[in-house]
């Protein structure tokens, strides 16, 4: 699969993002803690089990 980040929220939240999607996704950085970059959304998604991913068009 192909490479993309992982957002972690304050709040606890997390979601992962193709490459597309980081680049058009409105964050707002008040509540983003951290951002990881990831060279295989799979790995990111075996790590995080129940991670939303976001796929951009």
């Amino acid at each position: 699969m192909e490479s993309g980040w992982v957002v972690n929220f304050k709040d606890g939240n997390r979601i992962a993002l193709d490459e597309k999607a980081y680049k058009v996704l409105s964050k707002d950085p008040e509540e983003i803690q951290s951002e990881e970059h990831w060279f295989s959304l799979t790995a990111a998604i075996k790590k995080y089990s129940g991670i939303t991913l976001i796929k951009g068009c």
